[in-house]
């Protein structure tokens, strides 16, 4: 995946690459890792300036985002980011914990050392995001993170599936800080990457549910009315 490199992502268009491919690729990212808020509304324009492609190539790749419930239409020139109701979240939250920690748990014989030096730097980069208030390089290289280890699982069905289930759950990530600035991956990384480079599979991908059930508690503290509807704030 072009998004495991430390440090930064493919957001600039490549001459000579599939257009299409290349902007789903760029919002799919942007979307998996928050950039997009829940009921934020994109316009082809929007997307068409930034990346300074044609009206087409936007089009195509917006349609593909539908299709994978990732966006919803709400007219000819703009799209939606879905809001989400509990429910919603919990299920999607339930499949992440069993898919993600079987994936972690298959790909642990398979990190290597320079599997984990990436890791450690990618924990590393995101602290100093934290301290700089970088959300964007935070939540990029919290990606990272995750991907790389999935990435070496070779489930490339659950891979597939996680990636879904991201671009579902990405738009909520940044309610994932609490109100007083708390990090909700503080020590679970560092734990996981102890867990990986000591063998331990079973251990590691209990980290790594833990992780995301850390975060998921303090979405839904943070996301949702007492009744399960998207707060408007």
């Amino acid at each position: 995946m072009d998004f495991l490199v430390a440090g930064g992502e493919r957001s600039r268009i490549s001459q000579g690459e599939n257009l299409r491919e290349q902007v789903y690729r760029i919002l799919k990212f942007d979307i998996m890792v928050g950039r997009f808020r829940p009921g934020e509304h994109i316009t082809l324009r929007q997307i068409t300036r930034r990346l300074g492609v044609s009206t087409m190539p936007a089009r195509e790749a917006i349609r593909q985002l539908i299709s994978e419930r990732a966006l919803t239409t709400q007219s000819q020139r703009a799209v939606m980011v879905p809001l989400m109701r509990r429910t919603e979240f919990e299920e999607i939250t339930a499949l992440r914990l069993h898919l993600e920690g079987w994936a972690t748990e298959t790909a642990a014989p398979h990190i290597t050392a320079a599997d984990l030096d990436l890791l450690r730097t990618l924990s590393q980069n995101m602290d100093h995001a934290f301290k700089r208030n970088d959300l964007d390089a935070y939540l990029g290289d919290n990606f990272r993170f995750h991907f790389l280890i999935y990435e070496r699982s070779d489930l490339d069905v659950h891979r597939f599936l996680i990636e879904l289930l991201w671009m579902r759950s990405g738009p909520l990530l940044r309610y994932c800080l609490s109100s007083e600035g708390a990090r909700f991956t503080e020590g679970t990384h560092e734990a996981i990457i102890a867990s990986l480079e000591a063998g331990e599979a079973a251990s590691a991908a209990d980290q790594l549910r833990g992780d995301i059930s850390e975060a998921a508690k303090r979405i839904s503290a943070s996301r949702w009315r007492q009744d399960g509807e998207p707060a408007t704030s």
